[in-house]
C-alpha cells in the first residue's frame, strides 16, 4: 500500500499551511501581482521513477491545498543544465532543483538563488544534515535544502570478474591489473558515454580527490589554483593510465551515459564509473550478477573522502517572497514525503533490495 501523504500532523498542519500561503499571497500581490495560487517547479527527474512519484506527489498537495495550483514543468535532464542558465534569468520559477557545491554557487554569486538561512534554523538541519550543510552554504548562508543524495562507484559485474580471476580493487595498482586483464580478454574494462561531459568529470574527480585529496579538489574548483598547477599534472598523468592503454569504452564520445549502458550489461564491458540512479536499470537477468565498489586509492595520504553528491531544491529569488517557500519546502521536508518517493523508486522487491545493497555498500 502507498504511504498516505497527509499534512493533518504536528510538524505541518493543514491550518498551518493555509495560514502560510494566505500570508504569501498578501505579500506577493504587493510585490508581484502575478501570482495569484500558482506555485512554480522547475524540474529535471525525468526518469521513470521520480517523474511518476513527482506526478503523485503534485496531485495530492493540489487535492488538499485547492487553492493552489502547482505549474510543475519538467525538462530533459540535459537540457536543463542549458536552459536553467536562461530561464533562471529571464522567467525565474519558485522551486528549481539543481546540484549543490560550485554549480550551486555560480548561481548565489550572481543573485539568482534566494537565502533558506531560517528555513535550515526552524527545521534544526544544521544538525539534522550536518554532512550536507558545507555544499549548500556561500558565506554563511544556506541556498538550498536537501532532496536527495546518492554516492559515485564502480558497478561492475561480478561473474566476469569470476571468470578471468579478478577480485575488486582496493588500490589503484590493483584497478590497472584489472583493466590490463580484461582488455587482454577483448572486454572492454570501462563503460562509459561521454556525448555529454559530466560523466568524464566524474572520472576528474574521482582521480583527483584520490591523488591530491578534498582540500586540494575544493580549491580547484574555486579557481584558487590553475590547472596548469603540478598537482593538477599528476591527476592528468594517472588518468593517462587508464587512457593510453585503451581501457575505456571504443567510441565513448557518441553515447549518452544511458546508450552505454547496454555494453556492460551484454559482457562488452565489465566495469562503469557512475552513481546509482543507474541501478533501477539493470537487467532481470542479471540479477545478482552485479557488484559495487568504491573508487580504488590511489595515494594512502587521501583515503575515500566525500563520496556523496547532492542534489537539491533551491529556491529562486527573484519571483516569489520567503513565506511561499516555506509552504513547499517544509512539504518537501517531511518523513511522508520522503516515504511517497521511496515507495515510487522501489516499485518492485527486486529495486527496493538492490537499492538497500547499494546504499550499504
Amino acid at each position: 500500500m502507498e504511504p498516505e501523504l497527509t499534512l493533518d500532523n504536528k510538524d505541518l498542519t493543514m491550518k498551518t499551511v493555509k495560514h502560510l500561503v494566505a500570508t504569501t499571497i498578501l505579500s506577493a500581490t504587493v510585490s508581484a501581482t502575478a501570482w495569484a495560487g500558482e506555485l512554480v517547479i522547475n524540474s529535471d527527474q525525468a526518469d521513470p521513477a521520480p517523474k511518476e512519484a513527482w506526478a503523485e506527489i503534485v496531485k495530492r498537495f493540489e487535492a488538499e491545498n485547492p487553492d493552489i495550483t502547482v505549474k510543475y514543468n519538467l525538462y530533459d535532464k540535459e537540457a536543463y543544465k542549458t536552459t536553467i542558465r536562461n530561464w533562471l534569468v529571464t522567467s525565474p520559477p519558485d522551486v528549481v532543483f539543481w546540484y549543490a557545491g560550485n554549480r550551486m554557487k555560480t548561481f548565489v554569486d550572481r543573485g539568482l538563488l534566494e537565502d533558506v538561512s531560517d528555513i535550515w534554523a526552524e527545521n534544526n538541519m544544521a544538525q539534522d544534515f550536518k554532512s550536507a550543510a558545507p555544499a549548500m552554504t556561500v558565506n554563511g548562508k544556506q541556498y538550498g535544502v536537501p532532496y536527495t543524495y546518492y554516492q559515485w562507484g564502480v558497478y561492475y559485474r561480478k561473474d566476469i570478474f569470476e571468470k578471468y580471476g579478478i577480485a575488486e580493487p582496493k588500490t589503484w595498482d590493483e584497478l590497472k591489473a584489472a583493466a590490463a586483464t580484461l582488455k587482454k580478454n577483448e572486454v572492454a574494462p570501462f563503460a562509459i558515454g561521454t556525448k555529454y561531459l559530466w560523466t568524464a568529470a566524474g572520472w576528474f574527480d574521482y582521480i583527483n580527490l584520490r591523488t591530491n585529496g578534498l582540500d586540494f579538489h575544493i580549491d580547484l574548483m574555486d579557481g584558487k589554483v590553475p590547472y596548469t598547477d603540478e598537482r593538477v599534472k599528476k591527476t592528468f598523468a594517472n588518468w593517462a593510465e587508464l587512457v593510453e592503454p585503451g581501457y575505456y569504452l571504443e567510441n565513448h564520445a557518441s553515447y549518452s551515459w544511458q546508450e552505454a549502458q547496454p555494453f556492460l550489461y551484454n559482457g562488452e564491458a565489465a566495469m562503469y564509473l557512475i552513481g546509482n540512479f543507474i541501478a533501477p536499470n539493470f537487467p532481470d537477468e542479471l540479477e545478482g550478477k552485479m557488484g559495487f565498489f568504491q573508487f580504488p586509492v590511489i595515494d594512502l595520504l587521501f583515503l575515500w573522502q566525500k563520496t556523496h553528491r547532492w542534489i537539491r531544491f533551491t529556491s529562486q529569488a527573484k519571483r516569489r517572497t520567503k513565506k511561499t517557500l516555506v509552504s513547499s519546502l517544509h512539504l518537501l521536508l517531511s518523513q511522508r514525503f520522503s516515504s511517497l518517493l521511496t515507495t515510487f523508486y522501489c516499485k518492485s522487491r527486486r529495486i527496493a533490495k538492490r537499492s538497500l545493497l547499494m546504499t550499504s555498500s
